[in-house]
């Protein structure tokens, strides 16, 4: 799950480009994770990120750049009900938190746009509760890059799926995570029975995804 979301939409052929490892070998690796340390090395550092965080999750050096906490800027984040979710907005805030800017930028990538809400039902490929708290941003279908999780509208529910330009013949091909939902650009529309992007989800409240 790490690899996909370092990659932010970037091809396994691109990440082979730049490591020298075969795509073959990076497929096995997004599905069954990294097993040869001089290769964690080579991706972390074309990814951007370091060993630690591929491996483990954690990365101790990032957290060194958060600031002192009485100098910390603090935003307030507005959560909603997604039962009050609609074609034309979100409703009216029902809480709001505060949340410092700086760890917010490490954590999620981003201090702008966010809000909150909670899961309506489970989503155990991303390990997500009904009732879970869960960071979102709104997305537009032009806005949409391969692999992102998202919440779509459809007719008339709401459900959590990670999108995929490729076709759904493809995306079994590829060996997608056991009991992921996947929404392929095909099915994206405002018609009946396809599917409306209306937010990305960056995170839970705890970590990010």
């Amino acid at each position: 799950m790490r690899l996909v979301e370092a990659l932010n939409g970037r091809t396994l052929k691109w990440l082979a480009e730049k490591t020298d490892i075969s795509e073959s070998t990076l497929g096995d690796y997004v599905r069954k994770g990294i097993s040869r340390a001089d290769y964690a090395v080579k991706i972390a550092r074309a990814l951007d990120r370091s060993v630690e965080w591929l491996v483990t999750g954690r990365d101790t050096a990032r957290k060194s750049a958060l600031m002192a906490a009485e100098e910390a800027d603090w935003v307030e984040i507005d959560e909603y009900d997604l039962r009050e979710l609609t074609d034309v907005g979100k409703g009216p805030p029902h809480n709001a938190s505060p949340f410092r800017r700086d760890w917010l930028n490490q954590t999620l990538g981003t201090a702008s746009g966010l809000w909150l809400a909670r899961l309506l039902s489970d989503y155990p490929a991303a390990g997500l509760a009904e009732g879970g708290l869960v960071f979102c941003v709104d997305v537009t279908p032009a806005e949409l890059l391969e692999g992102q999780l998202c919440l779509f509208r459809v007719n008339g529910g709401l459900i959590v799926g990670r999108f995929s330009y490729r076709t759904p013949g493809a995306v079994l091909a590829a060996g997608d995570r056991l009991g992921e939902a996947i929404v392929t650009s095909s099915e994206i529309g405002a018609e009946e029975g396809r599917y409306i992007p209306v937010a990305r989800i960056l995170g839970s409240f705890i970590r990010r995804l």
